[in-house]
C-alpha cells in the first residue's frame, strides 16, 4: 500500500512539473520580453472572447498628452504603450505598456496600479481592475468583471 501511495505521489509531481515546463516554441515570451507590437498583443488579449461580449474599441498609441490618463503615469517612464479603449461612455481599457527591462516593468506596474483612475468616465466607473506583468510589459485592465478576467487570462496566456 505504501509503494502505490509513493508511486502516485512521484506521477502526480511529475505531471505537475511537466505541466509547467512548456515547449520554447510555443511560448510568445523570451529573454524577459513578451514578442510582437503591443498592438498586435492588445489584438491577442481579446482572441477567444464572443463577440456580443466585446466592448467595441479602438486601439491607438499612448502619447505624451494622453499618458497620465490613459495610465496614471507620465510618457518618460516607460518606452512605448498603447490602449484600446471603449466608446464615449463605456468604462472599459486594455492598456500594454512596454518598459526597459522586467526590472522596470516591476516598478512601472506598481506605480500604474496605485495611479489608474478606474472611475475617470464621465458616470461610469469600472467594476474591476487588474494590473500584471509579463517580463517588461505590463497589463492595465479596467473594464466588467468578467471581461477583465478573460483579457488577463489570455495576457497570462501569451508567457507561453
Amino acid at each position: 500500500m505504501k509503494r502505490i501511495i509513493a508511486f502516485c505521489a512521484a506521477a502526480l509531481l511529475a505531471l505537475s512539473l511537466a505541466g509547467c515546463a512548456g515547449g520554447a516554441g510555443d511560448a510568445a515570451y523570451q529573454d524577459g520580453r513578451l514578442d510582437g507590437s503591443l498592438e498586435e498583443l492588445i489584438d491577442r488579449l481579446y482572441e477567444g472572447i464572443p463577440e456580443d461580449e466585446r466592448p467595441m474599441a479602438f486601439t491607438s498609441e499612448v502619447t505624451e498628452e494622453n499618458s497620465v490618463y490613459e495610465l496614471g503615469v507620465e510618457r518618460g517612464e516607460y518606452v512605448q504603450a498603447y490602449t484600446s479603449g471603449g466608446m464615449r461612455g463605456m468604462a472599459h481599457q486594455v492598456s500594454l505598456v512596454r518598459a526597459e527591462s522586467p526590472e522596470q516593468a516591476r516598478q512601472l506596474a506598481e506605480t500604474i496600479e496605485e495611479n489608474a483612475k478606474p472611475d475617470k468616465w464621465i458616470c461610469v466607473g469600472a467594476e474591476k481592475t487588474v494590473v500584471d506583468r509579463i517580463g517588461d510589459v505590463v497589463l492595465l485592465v479596467m473594464s466588467s468583471a468578467d471581461l477583465a478576467d478573460a483579457v488577463h487570462e489570455n495576457f497570462k496566456a501569451l508567457a507561453g
